[in-house]
Formats: structure tokens, C-alpha cells, sequence
């Protein structure tokens, strides 16, 4: 009998410990980002470059409002720009720009709205996507659509 309650004992903290350590490592490893979010990030840094080299000055990356985010804000001369970007890989038979929905574009809007009462901007403004298209991490394709929806 004691010998039972021993190995119970014994038992429990070692389960204990196993679950303390399970706990602890989700909790602080480092987590491998989901492909489609390595993906989206590329895109981004893509459309970065591109727009830099386009000579856009970009104003911020990720902005989020409420639960819209906008993934590029920047000024092409004195318009301030609000750009989406998409990305598909290759084997895809849609294309990128087409997840734009209606009701995405009433989101960046939304976001749009809040981010110019922000800094108060009150001049010009336009909503760009660009669409890429990525074979294993190479570009094959973008497609900058200026002033691809409006208010």
C-alpha cells in the first residue's frame, strides 16, 4: 500500500514537471511564422522596395485601427497613399488583387479616415493594391493599381 501512494506520489510530480515544461516552452520559444504570414511579410518588404524606388516616402508599415490594418502608408509627392498588398503563389488560378473585397476596402477606408484625422491631414488621398505574384519565394509578377478603389 505504501508503496502505491510512493509511486503515485513519484508519479504526479514528474507529470507535473512534464506539463510545467510543455507550459513554458509554448510560452517563450520562439515561434515559427505560418508560410502565408513569411509570405505576406516578403510581399510587403517587396512593396516597399518597389515604391521606394518609385520614389514614394513611405509613412509607416502594419497601421491598425480597430480591426482593419493598412499595410503601407506613404506620400507620392503631396497625396498621401494607402496601399494593400497581395500576394499569391504561382500555382494559384486567381489573382491577388481580386481578395480586395468590398468590404475590405470599406476597412482600409475606415482606417484611412482615422489615420488622417491623426496627423491631420486634409489634402489628397488614394487607395493603391499591389498584387504579386511569388513562384518560391521569386517575384514572377507585380501590378501596381493607382487609385484602385475610392471613397
Amino acid at each position: 500500500m505504501r508503496e502505491n501512494v510512493l509511486h503515485k506520489k513519484l508519479f504526479t510530480k514528474i507529470y507535473r514537471k512534464a506539463r510545467y515544461r510543455s507550459f513554458t516552452n509554448r510560452i517563450f520559444e520562439t515561434k515559427q511564422m505560418a508560410r502565408h504570414n513569411k509570405i505576406g511579410a516578403m510581399a510587403e518588404n517587396l512593396a516597399t522596395d518597389y515604391l521606394l524606388r518609385k520614389g514614394y516616402k513611405i509613412l509607416d508599415r502594419n497601421w491598425r485601427f480597430s480591426t482593419a490594418e493598412v499595410d503601407l502608408i506613404g506620400m507620392d509627392g503631396e497625396i498621401l497613399v494607402f496601399v494593400e498588398v497581395k500576394s499569391l503563389g504561382y500555382d494559384t488560378f486567381k489573382r491577388p488583387e481580386a481578395s480586395v473585397t468590398y468590404y475590405k476596402q470599406g476597412l482600409i477606408m475606415d482606417a484611412a479616415s482615422q489615420y488622417m484625422e491623426n496627423i491631420g491631414h486634409e489634402w489628397e488621398i488614394r487607395f493603391d493594391v499591389i498584387s504579386m505574384i511569388l513562384n518560391e519565394g521569386e517575384l514572377v509578377e507585380l501590378v501596381h493599381f493607382k487609385d484602385a478603389f475610392f471613397e
